[in-house]
């Protein structure tokens, strides 16, 4: 069974982003899950809060060929509004690294 967890808005200038007001207009919601056992039901997730007006990044959707896919993953995480963790059985069982 899948779960979200909590939706985080780690910036407060950050949360009128919907408004689109501001340098942080664009921001999005981040969607962190693991592709083993949580892509369809992130993909799920990321189309409903898009279809209710809140922009998402997801990988591999959002990531741009070409470029390295570890920076994007940071750099999504660094310019968005607030992080969607979607904890699933094989998101519990990675290890992270250092």
């Amino acid at each position: 069974m899948w779960r979200v967890i909590s939706l985080v808005l780690h910036d407060s200038r950050r949360a009128h982003c919907y408004a689109g007001e501001g340098r942080f207009a664009m921001a999005h919601l981040f969607i962190s899950h693991s592709t083993r056992d949580g892509g369809p039901i992130a993909q799920q997730l990321s189309a409903a809060l898009e279809a209710a007006g809140h922009r998402c990044w997801i990988a591999p959707r959002d990531v741009r060929p070409g470029v390295p896919y570890p920076g994007q993953i940071v750099g999504a995480i660094e310019s968005c509004a607030g992080l969607v963790l979607l904890v699933t059985p094989a998101a519990n069982e990675r290890e992270l690294s250092p």
